[in-house]
């Protein structure tokens, strides 16, 4: 009896250590698999807390921080702390007090996959604004109060595949050099569907990159357009310009009855700006002149109005 009790002893060790030996590498998988989401995921919510400031007490190894609904403004203290945080990759500002983009406001964030900075009052960006963001994905800048882009903002972020503009200001936008973008969000802004545009449809239309929403993405200006999303806007032959690809916006500027020190002036204005200019006479007498500008944004939202009310 004791020797058929040892074999039976024998017999349940050797089930018990076949069961455990075909279940380790599940559990071990498993416990792989939780052990290394807890070493790559640290979630950090501080949303609605009023908060002016950054903390600079979060953990350090977080990776997804939302600061969504607070008061924070991405002043220069704010930047130094948020740089602290450099293993983030998602970064929620939703609906803070940020006005301004300021150089380097992300630079040591170079994990970061997702930055959303959706619902805030943003009408500068400054040209390094996303250096070091070369994992960045996507790009939520919805309604905030963009007018202008210089597209040079855009070129650290080389693997960009969604970028969310809607709802701002801008009614011009240079083709941005984004080769990897396959989403792109433009509806909700009150596009200038002159000649201007043409670039950026054709753009739109021979690139990979998807226009979403695209039913809605509509011509504000001028009225006549208006019936037409900036895809499939209709444009006249004189669109297609002569002069070279960099000058795709015609502005015609009137100036009539004023004084050559005065139009002297305005021209050395724009040249302090590096802005070159095409004159066009149309007679040797003192009639209206056509000036042509180069695609330079932060000019082009200070005359576009009133440029395009001469056109009509």
């Amino acid at each position: 009896m004791r020797y058929k009790y040892s074999l039976f002893c024998q017999a349940c060790n050797m089930k018990i250590t076949s069961i455990t030996i075909l279940f380790w590498p599940l559990s071990m998988l498993l416990l792989s698999d939780e052990s290394q989401t807890s070493k790559t995921e640290v979630k950090c919510n501080f949303t609605a807390k009023n908060y002016a400031l950054i903390p600079a007490n979060i953990n350090k190894n977080v990776t997804i921080l939302d600061l969504s609904y607070n008061q924070i403004t991405l002043n220069v203290t704010d930047t130094r702390v948020l740089q602290t945080y450099f293993l983030l990759t998602e970064l929620y500002l939703i609906e803070n007090n940020v006005i301004i983009l300021h150089n380097n406001s992300f630079g040591n964030l170079s994990h970061l996959e997702i930055l959303n900075i959706c619902r805030n009052s943003i009408h500068i960006i400054q040209q390094g604004a996303f250096t070091g963001l070369d994992k960045l994905k996507q790009l939520y800048l919805c309604q905030n109060k963009i007018v202008q882009l210089n597209p040079d903002i855009f070129v650290p972020l080389k693997h960009l595949i969604l970028l969310n503009l809607q709802g701002n200001l801008i009614s011009y936008l240079d083709v941005p050099q984004l080769f990897h973008l396959e989403f792109i969000l433009l509806y909700g802004n009150p596009w200038n569907c002159s000649c201007s545009l043409l670039n950026l449809q054709n753009w739109l239309n021979t690139s990979n990159v998807t226009l979403e929403n695209e039913n809605i993405t509509m011509c504000s200006y001028p009225d006549i357009l208006k019936c037409y999303n900036i895809k499939t806007v209709p444009y006249k032959a004189e669109c297609y310009s002569k002069f070279p690809s960099s000058i795709t916006e015609d502005l015609y500027i009137h100036f009539q009855s004023i004084s050559n020190s005065t139009f002297n002036s305005f021209l050395n204005n724009l040249t302090r700006n590096s802005v070159t200019i095409i004159i066009a006479w149309k007679s040797m007498k003192q009639k209206p002149m056509k000036i042509v500008l180069p695609e330079i944004q932060v000019l082009l939202h200070r005359y576009q109005t009133q440029a395009t009310k001469k056109l009509q």
